[in-house]
C-alpha cells in the first residue's frame, strides 16, 4: 500500500474514477466527500490548500480524506477533514476491511511535514472509520489533542415503516396547521416531487433568500458564488439519480422545499426553506413529516437532519440521534504533549471543530 497527497488540480479521470469507485463501496457512504460534492466546492468555495489524501492498493484506492489547510492560533500546520459552510459530514471513505490503514494514514501526513496536527470534524461515531482510529490512539500509532463528542436528530424507522413516532397531540397540531394552511390558500396541501434539472434550483434559491437568511445575507443566493456551487452539486448528484428535491405546496404557492442529498439507504436533509408569510402555520414542520413519511421510492430510509444539535423542531419531529466526534491528533513523541497544552491554551480543547450556532428558525433551514 502507498500513501500521497493530491491537489485537486492534479486529478485526472483515472483518479476521478478511483475514487468515485471508492465511494461506491465504501464502509460508510459520505455524500459529502464524494466528487461530485467536494469537487462542486473547489470550482466555487475555494477552501485553501484543498486536495486528497490517498491510500492505494496497486490501482484502487482503499482510503480517501478530501482535506484543507485550517488557520489556528497553533504556530504548527494544521489539515484537516475538507469542510465549507455546507459540509455535515467527516467520516472519511474506507473500503470494508481496509480501516486499519486510517490510523497510518494520518500518520503519514505527519511524518511528510504536511501537518503537526489533523483535526477531523463530524466523523459518525459509529463508523468502523471512528472505530479504527480509536483503535490507533489506543495503540499508541496517534494521540488524541482534544475530542468533542456531540449529537443531531436522526430518524431511524423501525422495519419496513417510515411512520414518525408522533403523538396524538402533535399530529392533531398538524393537522389543524395543515387545514388553516388550505383555508388561507383555497386549495389542497400536497407534497410534490419537482425535477432539480429543471427551474427547481431557483426556485429554491428564491424561496430561501425570501426569508431571515436573505435579511442576514446568508442565504445562498447572497453570494454568486455560492449559488453556483449549489446549482453545480445539485446537476452531479441529479445525474447519479441521488438527489431528491420537494416542494409542499397549496394552490400554486410554494410554502416549503427540500433538498435530500441520497446515499445507500440514508438520505441527508441538506437544504431546507419555507415561505415566511406562513410561519405560524408551520410549512416547514409540515413538509419534514411528508417527506420522511412519504419518500419518493416508497421505502423507509435512515434520515440524518444535518441540523444543529439544538434545533427544536427537528428534535421535536425526528426522535433519534446521529452520535459525531471531532478529534484533533498528532503523532506520539514529546511534540504530542507540547500540542495538547497548546491547544488547551489556545481554547481549542473541548471545542474542536463541532455545529457552528445558528439562529432559531421554525425549521431547520439548511
Amino acid at each position: 500500500m502507498r500513501t500521497r497527497f493530491l491537489t485537486l488540480d492534479q486529478l485526472d479521470q483515472r483518479d476521478e474514477r478511483a475514487w468515485r469507485q471508492l465511494a461506491d463501496r465504501s464502509a460508510e457512504a459520505n455524500p459529502f466527500f464524494e466528487p461530485e460534492f467536494v469537487l462542486a466546492a473547489a470550482r466555487h468555495l475555494a477552501p485553501r490548500g484543498g486536495g486528497l489524501l490517498v491510500a492505494e492498493e496497486g490501482a484502487d484506492w482503499v482510503a480517501c480524506l478530501p482535506v484543507s489547510q485550517r488557520a489556528t492560533k497553533l504556530q504548527v500546520p494544521v489539515i484537516a477533514g475538507w469542510r465549507t459552510p455546507y459540509s455535515f459530514l467527516g467520516t472519511p471513505l474506507v473500503a470494508q476491511g481496509a480501516e486499519r490503514v486510517l490510523p497510518r494514514l494520518v500518520s503519514e501526513i505527519q511524518r511528510g511535514r504536511l501537518s503537526g496536527v489533523t483535526m477531523l470534524d463530524q466523523i459518525s461515531h459509529r463508523s468502523v472509520a471512528w472505530q479504527a482510529i480509536e483503535d490507533g490512539v489506543g495503540r499508541g500509532e496517534l494521540v488524541a489533542l482534544a475530542r468533542r463528542d456531540f449529537d443531531r436528530a436522526a430518524f431511524a424507522p423501525e422495519g419496513d415503516s417510515p411512520e414518525l413516532p408522533l403523538s396524538s397531540r402533535r399530529r392533531a397540531d398538524l393537522r389543524r396547521t395543515r387545514r388553516r394552511l388550505e383555508e388561507l390558500l383555497g386549495g389542497d396541501v400536497e407534497l410534490v416531487q419537482v425535477d432539480p434539472v429543471g427551474g427547481a434550483v431557483d426556485e429554491f434559491l428564491a424561496l430561501e433568500g425570501s426569508g431571515w437568511k436573505g435579511n442576514a445575507g446568508t442565504a445562498l443566493s447572497a453570494r454568486a458564488s455560492h449559488a453556483r456551487f449549489f446549482a453545480d452539486l445539485c446537476r452531479g448528484f441529479a445525474r447519479q439519480g441521488r438527489l431528491e428535491m420537494m416542494a409542499l405546496r397549496c394552490a400554486g404557492r410554494t410554502l416549503a422545499m427540500v433538498t435530500l442529498l441520497a446515499a445507500r439507504n440514508s438520505r441527508y436533509a441538506f437544504k431546507m426553506a419555507f415561505d415566511e408569510e406562513f410561519r405560524k402555520q408551520a410549512p416547514g414542520a409540515q413538509l419534514i413529516v411528508e417527506f420522511t413519511e412519504h419518500p419518493r421510492d416508497g421505502g423507509a430510509h435512515y434520515m440524518d437532519s444535518c441540523a444543529d444539535p439544538d434545533n427544536e423542531i427537528m428534535n421535536r419531529l425526528w426522535p433519534d440521534r446521529r452520535a459525531l466526534v471531532s478529534v484533533a491528533l498528532a503523532r506520539p513523541g514529546v511534540r504530542a504533549g507540547v500540542l495538547k497544552r497548546a491547544l488547551r491554551i489556545a481554547g481549542r480543547g473541548p471545542a474542536v471543530a463541532g455545529a457552528q450556532p445558528r439562529p432559531a428558525t421554525e425549521v431547520a433551514t439548511r
